[in-house]
């Protein structure tokens, strides 16, 4: 708001300095007068306008997600929170702001309201298409409206020149009250721009121009009508909001009835200025630039944004499972320790909204690799993991190897003479490895066989596939009756105990995501789709916030945020406000606020 109050003011300033030096000295009467308003217009549009540059790359996300397990708060001996009382500027300021405001709101119908007294409790008398008010007191001609006041006596002794009625008749003909009425509305709310004031005096001094000009096109005088002018000087002054004949500016009258302004100039000076509003408004509005992702598009054409991202995630380096995206009513949530947080997009980045912060998503498409802070992760599908998983038997089939694949587990099954027994392997460069015995047992992939350190080598055992096509086209919206079938058996089987835990092979979590995602909405209904998927938490109907809140937390953030990393402490009656109120923030709080504070846990703080 302040960025687009500056330029707005130094926009009107600019307008103004080219009317004052240059227009104003020229018989542009009424282009003057179009000018004069449309800068008013144009200074408060342009700072609001934004253009948009649109550049296009390709998709990326990355996740991040909150690592807590090296941070121990040791509880310092007074948890209560103390805030220090300090001046409130702000407040300070908008106060101020509105009293004015106000101030002269009340001014502004004060002078409306006094006007239309005068014209109910004085004598009218029609002339033309104008009402002349008959006032008792002396005063200068000057015109409100559909209404021109003046003396009564005068009018009735018939001392009144015909040119001085004629010259305030124009104004209501030419209906320069609505000018002044705009231009006094607007200053209730910008009364602090300087030029909206030096402005409104150019257009009052320009009414003059206009009227002076339509009086002395009836041939009257100009030597005598000038001294009309010189007359009336020292008279009374109407109310601001009149438009009248006696300012201080009747010099600026006289001379400019004895200017001239050529034919081609009048006709050239708007075509010089179409360039200098098109400068003008590309230097006070805003650019923006936009990075937007190529979408992919399935086979039937439809665009899929971030459909690579559901699945199940795991450690790039170790292949223990991280966590998993998945879809719900064509929104993103991200799975991660039994708990669910949305996903949302904000410019080309997507966010997983948690209750301390909100951590962006970028996958890296060429490798296929998602971030977490210095780890990379790798999707399941593409994970050796996968690969490994089935059923395998050596060439002399003395040793068979049963691989299965949990989410939170991988899990080999090795039987030999005739005894089975578990193991856990962990990741190595070419595949996986564990402790057998006193040996390490290594297995790698070579030409679709499984090979083991000792050379052995395995071939898979191709198990007969299921008379259920998991994949079979829809008919329809929705999933087809055997797909649902197969959805509700998998949902059902891993259906959550009392505390909430089950184990879940990754290939049959998969197919269930990729299955609940195509649901309708009656099937998400009726199918069982509460046994397969954790309860998702929506942040997004949270209450906001009290702003008063949210000021104490921007003070003390901006008070940590000024500190270095290295030597940042936070007492922990700091920290619970900070957290506790970040944590009630909505989505637009969060990114409105000052960003939550790193640091470092400290003890004996009192």
């Amino acid at each position: 708001m302040v960025a687009y109050l500056i330029k707005s003011v130094l926009c009107l300033g600019v307008l103004w300095a080219v009317y004052h030096f240059w227009l104003s000295k020229e018989q542009l009467f009424k282009f003057n007068r179009f000018y004069l308003l449309a800068s008013i217009v144009f200074s408060l549009v342009a700072p609001s306008i934004v253009f948009e540059t649109v550049t296009y790359v390709d998709p990326q996300a990355v996740v991040e997600i909150p690592d807590w397990s090296g941070v121990e708060i040791v509880q310092g001996i007074d948890p209560t929170i103390v805030t220090e009382e300090v001046f409130d500027w702000q407040l300070a300021l908008y106060s101020l702001y509105w009293t004015i405001a106000l101030l002269l709101a009340i001014r502004f119908c004060v002078g409306v309201i006094t006007l239309l007294h005068s014209t109910r409790k004085n004598p009218i008398k029609k002339w033309n298409n104008a009402s002349l008010i008959l006032l008792l007191k002396p005063l200068v001609p000057h015109t409100f409206l559909n209404y021109i006041f003046i003396n009564k006596a005068e009018y009735e002794q018939d001392k009144i020149n015909e040119e001085l009625l004629l010259h305030e008749y124009e104004h209501v003909k030419q209906k320069h009250s609505y000018d002044i009425l705009f231009i006094e509305f607007l200053q209730l709310f910008f009364w602090f721009n300087p030029f909206l004031h030096l402005v409104k005096k150019s257009i009052k001094l320009n009414h003059e121009f206009l009227a002076d000009n339509a009086v002395l096109k009836t041939d009257i005088e100009i030597q005598k009508y000038q001294e009309l002018l010189l007359k009336t000087v020292g008279l009374a002054h109407p109310t601001f909001l009149s438009s009248s004949i006696n300012y201080n500016i009747t010099k600026k009258r006289l001379e400019m009835m004895s200017k001239s302004t050529a034919k081609a100039r009048r006709w050239g000076f708007p075509f010089l200025l179409v360039p200098m509003f098109a400068v003008l408004l590309y230097s006070f509005s805003s650019h923006q630039s936009i990075i937007k992702e190529k979408s992919f598009k399935d086979n039937n054409g439809e665009m899929q944004p971030a459909s690579e991202l559901v699945g199940v995630w795991l450690d790039a380096q170790t292949e223990d499972f991280g966590f998993s995206i998945l879809s719900n009513n064509n929104k993103l949530y991200l799975h991660w320790h039994y708990t669910s947080f949305p996903i949302e997009k904000f410019g080309n980045r997507y966010y997983a909204i948690t209750n301390k912060l909100d951590f962006p998503l970028q996958l890296n498409k060429k490798t296929g690799f998602l971030s977490i802070g210095n780890r990379r992760y790798v999707k399941e599908t593409n994970s050796h993991r996968n690969k490994f998983e089935g059923y395998w038997i050596s060439s002399d089939e003395y040793i068979k190897i049963k691989i299965e694949n949990y989410t939170d587990a991988f899990i080999w099954s090795i039987t030999k003479n005739g005894k089975t027994n578990s193991y856990y392997p962990k990741k190595s460069e070419e595949g996986f490895l564990f402790g057998y015995g006193h040996d390490i047992w290594k297995f790698k992939i070579e030409n679709g066989l499984l090979v083991d350190s000792n050379g052995i080598t395995y071939s898979r055992i191709i198990k007969p596939p299921s008379s259920t096509n998991l994949y079979e086209k829809t008919t329809g919206i929705g999933l087809t009756n055997s797909q649902l079938l197969v959805y509700n058996e998998l949902a059902s089987k891993y259906k959550k105990n009392h505390y909430g835990e089950s184990r879940i092979l990754a290939k049959e979590m998969n197919l269930m995501y990729k299955l609940q995602s195509k649901m309708n909405k009656e099937q998400q209904i009726n199918s069982h789709v509460k046994y397969g998927f954790p309860k998702i938490i929506n942040l997004e109907k949270k209450e906001k916030v009290p702003q008063k809140q949210i000021k104490l937390y921007n003070r003390l953030a901006r008070k940590y945020n000024n500190q270095q990393v290295e030597s940042r402490v936070i007492p922990t009656k700091d920290l619970q406000f900070l957290e506790r109120v970040y944590s009630y923030m909505t989505i637009v709080q969060k990114r409105n606020a000052e960003p939550f504070p790193e640091y470092t846990p400290i003890t004996n703080q009192k």
